[in-house]
């Protein structure tokens, strides 16, 4: 797992909020990677909602774990929930720390987040779905 993705990740979801969904987090990090050239080494494969990642999946894990990322579950029906994911104090307390190292990534993940959150989850994955990926 690549240390500096997971910081770059870690950024992407304190500029979004919160990222309502692991889909839409998902593809906003595809289409950062792909059209805005964030940086980021994941590789996604085509899947049944656009690009996936599993590697991705896996950074957010480790966010998850090292408690800098928290993920809460909304049940939505009975038999589908929704996953939201923000950024903890302590994640936040880390961003203070790296932003000074990366600052012109992080102005252009905050352009590419602000884009990309005013889209809905559908248009993301069309737009996903487009993407020459590995």
């Amino acid at each position: 797992m690549n240390g500096r993705d997971l910081v770059l990740l870690l950024h992407v979801i304190d500029k979004a909020g919160r990222v309502e969904g692991r889909k839409r987090l998902q593809k906003i990090v595809c289409i950062a990677k792909t059209e805005y050239k964030i940086p980021f080494t994941y590789h996604f494969k085509p899947y049944f909602y656009g690009p996936y990642s599993e590697e991705l999946s896996d950074s957010i894990d480790s966010l998850r774990g090292a408690g800098l990322v928290e993920e809460e579950r909304r049940k939505l029906s009975e038999y589908t929930s929704q996953y939201e994911y923000f950024v903890t104090n302590k994640g936040k307390d880390y961003i203070r720390n790296t932003e000074n190292k990366l600052l012109d990534i992080i102005s252009k993940i905050k352009q590419t987040v602000s884009e990309l959150n005013s889209l809905e989850t559908r248009e993301l994955v069309n737009l996903s779905k487009q993407l020459p990926f590995e």
